[in-house]
C-alpha cells in the first residue's frame, strides 16, 4: 500500500511540474509577442494590447487631474496602481491621454487568493479605459495644463500658443 501512495505522490508531482512548465511556456510566449508587437507598432500602442479593443486609440502619456492638482504617467498600468479606488467612487478625477480623449476609470474587484488559499476576500482595484465613444476634451485638458504650469507674475497667455504634448512635457 505505501508504494501505492508513493507512486500517486510522484505521478502528482510530475503532472504539477508539467503544468507548471507548459503556464511558464505561455506566460514567456505572450511576453515574447508583446515586445514584438512594441516593437513594430511603437510604445503607444502598447495599451492596446494590455486592454484589448478597449482603448484602441488611447495615446501615452496619460494626464490626472485631481482638482487642478497633475499628475502625469507613462502608462495606464503605471496610472492604474496610483488610483484610490475610493477616490474614483468620489469622482475626483479627471482623466485624459496626451490627444484630450476624457478616458474613464472603474472600479472591478477579483477574488484574493489570501494566505495560503485562506482568508481570501474581494480586492478591488481600478481599471483605466477609454469608451468607444470618448469625448474629446483637448481644450479643457489644455486650459488645466495652462492654469497648472502658469505662475502669478506670467500673463495669461503665455503658454497658449504650445500643443497639448509640449505642454504636457513642460508639465512633468
Amino acid at each position: 500500500m505505501l508504494r501505492g501512495e508513493i507512486g500517486q505522490a510522484i505521478h502528482t508531482v510530475s503532472v504539477r511540474t508539467i503544468i507548471d512548465v507548459v503556464v511558464l511556456i505561455a506566460m514567456e510566449i505572450r511576453l515574447a509577442a508583446k515586445a514584438l508587437i512594441v516593437t513594430a507598432l511603437g510604445k503607444q500602442n502598447l495599451e492596446t494590447i494590455n486592454h484589448g479593443g478597449i482603448g484602441f486609440d488611447m495615446k501615452t502619456p496619460i494626464v490626472l487631474s485631481e482638482n487642478g492638482d497633475l499628475s502625469i504617467y507613462d502608462s495606464v498600468s503605471e496610472l492604474e496602481s496610483h488610483i484610490e479606488p475610493v477616490d474614483v467612487l468620489n469622482s475626483e478625477y479627471e482623466i485624459f491621454d496626451s490627444e484630450g480623449k476624457l478616458l474613464v476609470a472603474k472600479i472591478e474587484s477579483r477574488r484574493g487568493s489570501g494566505l495560503f488559499g485562506f482568508l481570501g476576500g474581494k480586492v478591488k482595484f481600478v481599471k483605466v479605459f477609454q469608451p468607444p465613444e470618448a469625448l474629446i476634451q483637448e481644450e479643457r485638458l489644455h486650459k488645466l495644463l495652462v492654469k497648472y504650469l502658469q505662475k502669478p507674475s506670467e500673463p495669461e497667455d503665455s503658454f497658449g500658443a504650445l500643443t497639448l504634448l509640449e505642454l504636457i512635457e513642460k508639465a512633468r
